[in-house]
């Protein structure tokens, strides 16, 4: 498995200098994070081509690879009548992952898991949408990363999110796990690994998340999983507090290679 950036790491300042700070801690390929509201970079959806171009050639001049762009395209089955939006947005973020020339683009999907509520029907309505992006990633070549959100106990989410996954029915469609996100929802990420084995496309690995990282990387090595883990670390618009947090991030992960990493982490 290959370890890149987030440039969320560092989304209060401006793409240039996110990049050049990424750089600078010794990264050399992120997973561009283009959220608007969270990670503003770039509006996929909203702006020109000649505006992509001119962010694509910005991003290809810091020497910098990106294996995955992450995007929120919206909740098929929440936003109505929202799904011709979507689709263009969808588009347009393929576009320019596949400028890029990156693996795959990662989704985070809608609501698709409400305790005690009905979760066939919302997720089947959102599998179709997503579904029709996965064809339209295929034919560029891309692989779609879908994020489903868990709620309630972990076996129960994990088969949801399997459930989610076979939905869309395509063979480019790989899970997106989110380390933070499925320990919020009591998931353990080394379950998520051996019950998702061989469907794992990409894995958002964020600090100060309390996890028994050993158990969880160790899994993936033992799946043979080789895509990406972005790291993300938050340390608001203290850029060298950012770098630093990384930085230990970095060495954490690399005592884990050298066999002695300690089971927690918070760095």
């Amino acid at each position: 498995m290959t370890f890149v950036c987030s440039t969320a790491c560092f989304r209060r300042v401006s793409i240039d200098v996110a990049l050049e700070e990424i750089r600078r801690v010794g990264f050399d390929a992120i997973d561009l994070n283009l959220i608007p509201g969270f990670c503003d970079h770039f509006d996929a959806a909203r702006q020109l081509a000649v505006e992509r171009q001119d962010f694509v050639t910005l991003v290809r001049d810091s020497g910098l690879r990106v294996p995955t762009v992450t995007a929120a395209l919206g909740d098929f089955n929440s936003s109505a009548g929202a799904g011709g939006f979507i689709l263009r947005s969808a588009l347009a973020h393929l576009k320019l992952a596949a400028q890029l020339a990156s693996d795959g683009l990662n989704v985070i999907c809608g609501k698709l898991a409400v305790q005690g509520g009905d979760f066939t029907t919302p997720a089947v309505v959102q599998a179709k949408g997503l579904k029709e992006i996965t064809k339209e990633a295929a034919q560029l070549g891309l692989n779609l990363n879908v994020r489903p959100q868990h709620n309630g106990d972990s076996s129960r989410s994990l088969e949801q999110a399997r459930f989610f996954v076979e939905q869309i029915g395509e063979g480019n469609v790989f899970f997106l796990l989110d380390v933070s996100q499925m320990q919020t929802a009591g998931v353990r990420p080394e379950e998520a690994v051996r019950m998702l084995a061989g469907r794992i496309g990409h894995v958002r690995l964020p600090d100060s998340i309390g996890a028994d990282l050993h158990a969880f990387l160790e899994e993936l090595e033992r799946v043979r999983y080789d895509g990406c883990c972005a790291l993300e670390v938050d340390a608001g618009e203290n850029i060298a507090g950012a770098g630093q947090r990384l930085r230990q991030l970095v060495d954490h992960l690399g005592s884990w290679r050298a066999g002695v990493c300690p089971a927690k982490t918070s760095v």
